[in-house]
């Protein structure tokens, strides 16, 4: 008697490969560095084609103050190390931790795209550039940070 295909997506789903505790800081370190250096190029593309407003003072991590490169790359890492805790608590307290990983990370990106959408002061270009860049470290951490950091479990054949 052969399976419906339901049950066997059922199956994979309940053995989700567990969090490899020793992968984890440096798969958080390496997530961090990739987003840093994609918000970095989207910054200096942006700032080289005008998109960037250096009049503008926005709140960042570093503080009050225009938009610059250090507040682009600061808050990249942070929010990538922030992601890995995340990672590393919901693998302690649940038992999908990549899958439910997934889904509080697009949650929290959705609610961080209402910061350019409703800062006041910069052009709608300037908008664009920083919601490009909230999507692009939503992105690293959940494709890099959980693919990276899970135990590898090879597959024998029958």
């Amino acid at each position: 008697m052969s399976e419906s295909a339901f049950s066997t997506i059922g199956r994979r789903l309940e053995r989700e490969a567990p969090i490899a505790w020793s992968r984890l800081p440096w798969a958080t370190a390496l997530a961090a560095a990739v987003a840093a250096g994609i918000t970095s190029f989207i910054y200096l593309g942006a700032r080289e084609i005008g998109d960037i407003d250096q009049a503008v003072v926005l709140p960042s991590l570093l503080g009050m103050g225009p938009f610059s490169l250090q507040s682009v790359a600061a808050t990249a890492v942070s929010a990538t190390l922030a992601a890995g805790g995340l990672l590393g608590v919901l693998a302690l307290i649940t038992r999908r931790p990549v899958r439910n990983f997934r889904f509080v990370a697009t949650a929290l990106a959705l609610v961080s795209l209402t910061m350019p959408a409703t800062i006041p002061g910069p052009p709608v270009q300037m908008r664009l550039t920083m919601a490009a860049m909230h999507v692009a470290v939503w992105a690293v951490a959940v494709s890099i940070l959980p693919s990276l950091a899970v135990r590898v479990q090879h597959r024998v054949s029958k």
